[in-house]
């Protein structure tokens, strides 16, 4: 779904910045991976601040109900937050920036189609 969703917003002029743990972005870089995304691991040397710095210079953060979600919302970027499964009313994103949840049991219940949805409504 995320690899989905970063190749349709590719193709509207948005930038990737993949941010995880080195096995998940390594396996992004084997993949299918398009040229122009960024990986956080070689963007910067992998610290806290440096992810939480580049966190804090995007202009819209998608993902699951993380620490870098709830990073990027402190400081104010707009986010949509994915809670599949997740507590969404006790952990909802409670940064300054905008933000959207979708909820779901599970993640197949989650369509990219939803996301861009929700992405309109944030209006970035």
């Amino acid at each position: 779904m995320f690899v989905h969703l970063a190749q349709i917003l590719a193709e509207l002029g948005m930038g990737t910045l993949w941010v995880g743990g080195a096995p998940e972005l390594e396996e992004l870089r084997g993949g299918s991976a398009e040229t122009a995304w960024r990986y956080v691991d070689r963007d910067s040397d992998g610290s806290l601040a440096d992810s939480a710095a580049a966190l804090s210079m995007a202009s819209l953060f998608v993902g699951h109900d993380s620490g870098p979600l709830h990073v990027a919302g402190a400081f104010g970027v707009p986010v949509i937050g994915i809670f599949a499964p997740g507590e969404p009313l006790r952990t909802f994103p409670q940064g300054i920036g905008p933000s959207r949840m979708i909820a779901r049991p599970s993640p197949e219940g989650i369509s990219v189609d939803e996301i861009l949805r929700e992405i309109d409504v944030l209006d970035c």
